[in-house]
């Protein structure tokens, strides 16, 4: 879910993974190697820290912005290289969902390693800095796909099937601790539009 974000264009963001349950596009995440994709553990885990090995219904989608690519026909033919299935899950060892997203991360080691050399799937890892390299941490980018303003009650969602960015500053601790009772930067990040209406979630 991106709300108040803009269209992103095509490789923008060659690390993005759609993550899909049966088919449905359900959550995001990043490629980090040939192997593993790196998601939320609440998108997947929804008791305390997991490792799953079973047969799954989950799959990822790589290498286009437009959800939709996959039912065009030139791109249906190369589905089984844009649509990899997963065959690990293993969640962060201290998760807690009852724990306001406490070591919210996850996993996803593929059923077969992702081709970056193929000549039609623009396929890139996520950026991964030096150890101690000094970052520039005044504002973060998400991108996503799905609802495009907060759903509550009843509301229809208003959904991309087009991959969307945002860019949100980040927050101090100090000015984060008066947004939220529960942030604690030992697990947490905190990055939000002081004015409201852009987020990765709820718009605020």
């Amino acid at each position: 879910r991106i709300v108040g974000g803009i269209k992103s264009y095509e490789n923008k963001w060659p690390f993005t993974a759609a993550l899909l349950y049966r088919g449905e596009q359900m959550c995001g995440g990043v490629v980090w190697d040939q192997w593993h994709v790196l998601t939320a553990a609440h998108c997947l885990c929804h008791n305390k820290s997991t490792r799953v090995h079973r047969p799954l219904p989950y799959s990822v989608f790589l290498g286009h912005h437009n959800l939709e690519a996959r039912f065009w026909f030139w791109d249906w033919l190369l589905r089984d290289d844009y649509e990899i299935g997963v065959k690990e899950i293993i969640s962060h060892p201290m998760y807690d969902p009852k724990i306001h997203y406490r070591f919210d991360i996850a996993i996803l080691r593929l059923s077969t390693p992702i081709d970056f050399g193929h000549q039609h799937i623009g396929v890139r890892c996520v950026c991964q800095p030096e150890p101690l390299e000094n970052l520039d941490l005044t504002n973060c980018y998400t991108m996503g796909w799905g609802s495009t303003v907060p759903v509550h009650g009843n509301r229809t969602a208003v959904k991309s099937t087009q991959l969307l960015e945002i860019a949100i500053p980040i927050l101090s601790d100090q000015k984060c601790s008066r947004h939220s009772v529960h942030y604690n930067p030992h697990w947490h990040v905190c990055a939000m539009a002081p004015e409201g209406g852009r987020d990765a979630c709820k718009g605020k």
